[in-house]
């Protein structure tokens, strides 16, 4: 069985508490193990808190049902860029309802000139134009 290398120094205690519980569980777990587990234990009530945690996690799972055949992994979907997707829509949204009105309030109020308006539709109506020149 292949021992894991100890938590580097910069995991997060969480990562260091699930290191210590998968390791405490192992049967191959050293008395020296055991003994470095207590001293990072006694280090923080931050590690404390954390390990109990684990070890809620670890004795809940206990629970589940066990698996008979190996899944294929399925590609995990990125939570991140579909979030990030809809913050942009979102504002994309409230610019447009800020704007719009505050940009024909602007204009019929004689602040915005004609010409800018003409030109800003204009190269909404035909974007490439605006890029080229004659």
């Amino acid at each position: 069985m292949n021992i894991p290398h100890p938590p580097a120094p910069g995991d997060s205690p969480a990562e260091e508490a699930a290191h210590w519980c998968m390791r405490l569980h192992e049967e191959d777990c050293s008395e020296d193990e055991r003994q470095a587990f207590q001293r990072w234990l006694a280090a923080s009530p931050e590690h404390a808190r954390e390990f109990a945690a684990m070890q809620e996690i670890w004795q809940l799972a206990a629970h589940l049902p066990p698996t008979t055949a190996a899944r294929p992994a399925a590609p995990a979907p990125a939570p991140r860029r579909r979030g990030c997707l809809r913050r942009m829509g979102l504002a994309a949204g409230l610019a447009a309802l800020v704007l719009l009105p505050a940009g024909y309030g602007g204009w019929r109020m004689g602040w915005i000139p004609d010409t800018y308006i003409q030109g800003l539709i204009h190269n909404l109506a035909h974007p490439l134009s605006a890029h080229v020149h004659h």
